[in-house]
């Protein structure tokens, strides 16, 4: 039922990271995100950040908030020589659960935990259509037909830019330009005035600081992630693409404004996997089943989703989580009106050196998260001048 396949030669097994319960409760960036919405607007959809956490970021007109896809807390810890980066870390965060881009960019754009927003992975259940969807593509994962759900619609409304457009506060995010018109942006972003960059040079939120109104800039990087996932972290691309986001940090500290604050953190960590932690799944083990997530959280409905959970899991060493427990690792906060048909049966933790492949997703990237390690959970909050 489960085979292994060897991997492309891989970096040296990296040591297992402890898990972690993921919490919502002052020190998450769900709490981070409520922190600045709190700061501009004086309400906040979440609890805001713990007063030790709030205290390193200075409390001024305009914030710049870089997103830095993929760099975990322990990455940014283990490079030494990216100085600027290194300096602005004055706190640690936890992730949104499941450690994945949608699911924490869902929250950042919503002030909202993945149990109010509704975003439980990358792959995710569609009940209404009775499909597994791609949210980076918009299309149905056995199909690859385009699913017939409006993405701008997809996340609750009002989000996180609509609340501070209603306040008159001036939202902007730059992307990468091939970013610019995919359906995960129109997800993302309704609301918020996107510009899009070809190099991290053409950044410039100076332009926007300089408004008669507040303002909130969000920027979006992700070549440490792209790196991480190819190459893992011991490759030249790798270091190369650290380096180049240390450039970005200290480039933009230099050029703000005094009324302007720069912020920094993560979507999510990474984790170098083996080749002997590459668990396939045979096209049996999922017979008659849908799954979704990812290959660190594997999420699967269907009549015979537990059972095959529970062989799975023992034949991985996998945790099964039942459905409260995932319930209460995705927040607080009022459900998402479809939370209940979005869950799954069952749910796969996969071990933290370890991950589960179904039979049709390829298994050549080296860099992973998903998980609940310490590794993928927890990232910097980076403060500038």
């Amino acid at each position: 039922m489960i085979k292994t396949r060897p991997g492309r030669p891989s970096q040296k097994k990296q040591p297992a990271s402890r898990l972690i319960v993921p919490s919502y409760d002052g020190d998450s960036l769900v709490n981070l995100m409520a922190e600045l919405e709190h700061r501009l607007t004086g309400s906040s959809q979440a609890s805001r950040l713990k007063p030790e956490l709030a205290g390193v970021i200075p409390d001024r007109r305009n914030y710049v908030l870089v997103v830095i896809d993929g760099l975990g807390a322990d990455q940014l810890n283990s490079h030494s020589q990216i100085r600027a980066l290194r300096e602005a870390h004055l706190g640690t965060l936890a992730t949104t659960f499941p450690s994945t881009t949608a699911v924490a960019l869902s929250s950042i754009s919503t002030g909202l935990t993945p149990l109010s927003h509704g975003v439980l992975g990358y792959l995710q259940w569609f009940p209404h259509l009775r499909q597994v969807g791609n949210l980076l593509s918009w299309k149905n994962t056995t199909t690859g037909q385009h699913l017939a759900v409006d993405p701008t619609g997809f996340l609750p409304t009002p989000n996180l830019w609509e609340r501070l457009a209603s306040h008159n506060i001036l939202t902007c995010v730059y992307l990468p330009e091939e970013l610019m018109s995919g359906s995960m942006t129109r997800m993302l972003y309704r609301g918020a005035e996107t510009i899009p960059y070809r190099t991290p040079t053409d950044i410039n939120p100076h332009h926007h600081t300089s408004s008669d109104n507040p303002t909130l800039i969000v920027v979006y990087t992700k070549q440490i992630d792209t790196a991480a996932h190819l190459t893992g972290q011991h490759s030249p691309q790798y270091h190369l693409a650290v380096e180049a986001t240390n450039s970005l940090w200290a480039r933009l500290a230099r050029r703000l404004p005094p009324d302007t604050t720069l912020i920094g953190t993560a979507d999510h960590g990474h984790i170098d996997i083996h080749p002997d932690g590459k668990f396939r799944l045979a096209t049996s083990a999922l017979r008659g089943t849908n799954w979704w997530g990812d290959n660190r959280t594997l999420m699967l409905g269907g009549p015979n989703a537990t059972a095959q959970a529970t062989h799975i899991a023992r034949r991985t060493g996998a945790q099964l989580l039942t459905t409260s427990q995932l319930q209460h690792w995705l927040g607080t906060g009022t459900p998402h009106p479809e939370l209940e048909q979005r869950l799954p049966d069952a749910t796969l933790l996969a071990p933290p050196a370890t991950v589960i492949y179904p039979y049709n997703i390829p298994t050549s990237m080296i860099g992973h998260h998903g998980g609940a390690t310490t590794k993928e959970m927890l990232i910097p909050l980076l403060t500038g001048p």
